[in-house]
């Protein structure tokens, strides 16, 4: 059971010339938690970093951690994810202040995370021992990852006809980052 579901399929070549073709790049190894996304021709489009809140410590936060916030480069859009529970780990997406969605680690070794997004649910696996990730929707969407040179940098494909697209990046900037700091 758990080899064929952890198979990654290719996507379509209808998909990879029609999709969205983007790049996340985890900019500093320091502890600073910032980020960008940017198009193929390295124009950024979207940043991250982490802010401490007042709701960074309670009893569903026992170690402190900080917000995930993924901001247009126009500050017009901004995601906030924040952590709701511990144990079993989920977090809050928000935007604007409204809950839109959750994710949840899904699996031991920080491989597995399902998500929602405004009813929309998703499953993103990352396969141990592999370079390339994948994740679906409930409505037949999909997204690929792929390493770049470094476990910092992700190619991003994400399917034609993707709906929450800012708060889909958000997700996959928050896994990625997530991944690169405690994967």
């Amino acid at each position: 059971m758990w080899p064929f579901e952890d198979r990654v399929p290719q996507p379509s070549e209808e998909c990879v010339k029609r999709g969205s073709k983007l790049w996340f790049l985890v900019e500093s190894p320091s502890g600073s938690h910032t980020g960008t996304v940017q198009d193929q021709e390295g124009v950024v489009h979207w940043r991250y970093h982490s802010r401490k809140t007042r709701y960074s410590s309670s009893l569903s936060n026992p170690f402190r951690k900080p917000d995930f916030v993924f901001r247009s480069s126009d500050d017009s859009t901004e995601i906030v994810i924040r952590r709701y529970s511990f144990m079993p780990s989920v977090f809050h997406v928000l935007k604007m202040d409204r809950l839109i969605g959750n994710v949840r680690l899904a699996g031991i070794f920080r491989n597995r995370y399902s998500f929602s997004i405004d009813g929309s649910d998703w499953k993103f696996r990352m396969p141990l021992y592999t370079i390339t990730f994948y994740g679906s929707s409930s409505a037949g969407a999909h997204v690929w990852a792929r390493l770049g040179r470094s476990k910092r940098e992700w190619g991003v494909l994400i399917g034609p006809g993707v709906e929450a697209q800012a708060a889909l990046l958000g997700v996959l900037a928050f896994i990625h980052n997530e991944w690169w700091r405690y994967g």
